[in-house]
């Protein structure tokens, strides 16, 4: 006996990214064709992107909340050598705020924790690299030298006696 088909939910889905159409490259093309499927089943979508030059800070229908897209834009840069492409200044206290006026019932709070730790890591990972660089190393040749290092310090070697 074949198993019901699980009834049909309507999901309310956050999009980030750098580029959407009607910007032409790969990227952007993918992420549009995601997003037109997403609302075409039904779903609410909330898609944030950089603000190209003169657009208002939100793009959206009289009735967002019924829409099945609204658009958020935050502030960008031009990205250097492509200056059609914009990147997104990192941008979470604007999200939060977005996400309350919408959805005041979700908790936003991991948000605010994991956008700190992500920009931490983001400029712990240039410092180590930066320091790495000034020896000719890699990170993972770093590593390998450690792991060596402890090895022999405390007496035992990868190699048999």
């Amino acid at each position: 006996m074949p198993l019901p088909l699980p009834t049909r939910c309507h999901l309310n889905i956050g999009v980030i990214t750098e580029t959407f159409p009607p910007e032409v490259n790969g990227v952007a093309l993918t992420v549009g064709r995601l997003v037109d499927e997403m609302c075409r089943r039904g779903h609410h979508v909330q898609l944030v992107r950089p603000r190209r030059s003169r657009e208002a800070a939100i793009v959206a229908p009289e009735d967002a909340n019924e829409a099945p897209l609204t658009t958020a834009l935050v502030p960008g840069f031009p990205v250097p050598w492509y200056r059609e492409l914009r990147s997104g200044f990192p941008s979470a206290s604007r999200l939060r705020s977005v996400w309350r006026r919408e959805r005041p019932d979700l908790d936003v709070a991991p948000l605010e924790i994991l956008s700190r730790v992500s920009r931490l890591a983001r400029r712990l990972d240039l410092a180590r690299g930066s320091a790495f660089a000034e020896h000719g190393l890699e990170g993972w040749e770093f590593d390998v030298l450690s792991a060596l290092r402890r090895h022999v310090i405390h007496g035992i070697t990868p190699w048999p006696h």
